[in-house]
């Protein structure tokens, strides 16, 4: 006769009864996980986040890159000014992410194209 009946990987009260500390381990845990992440900044990219960056404000969507979290994109930015875009070129920002050069260089350029 074939039995069928389902049996537990581990017993129920074994699960039940798990020491505490083990309970309180994984909160804290959980918890260092939780400040390590904001302190390095990636909550920012979860969620809309208005940034200001040389004056402009920003509306950053999550999974688009952030140019205040590793200020990269915030350096770019003000790095373009009159002598890098004059009135007379035409611009193309290849994987603009936020945009942040995109709108810089439209401030002197005369065509810029984000993509």
């Amino acid at each position: 006769m074939l039995d069928v009946a389902f049996k537990p990987a581990q017993p129920v009260e074994r699960v039940l009864l798990r020491p505490a500390h083990l309970r309180l381990l994984g909160k804290l845990i959980g918890a260092l996980m939780a400040w390590t992440y904001r302190l390095r900044g990636k909550h920012r990219y979860d969620d809309f986040v208005i940034e200001r960056v040389q004056g402009m404000p920003l509306l950053i969507v999550p999974s688009v890159f952030n140019p205040k979290v590793p200020r990269t994109g915030e350096f770019l930015s003000a790095q373009i000014d009159s002598l890098v875009a004059g009135e007379d070129f035409e611009i193309l920002d290849m994987g603009s992410g936020s945009g942040v050069c995109a709108l810089q260089a439209a401030k002197y350029a005369r065509r810029v194209v984000a993509v």
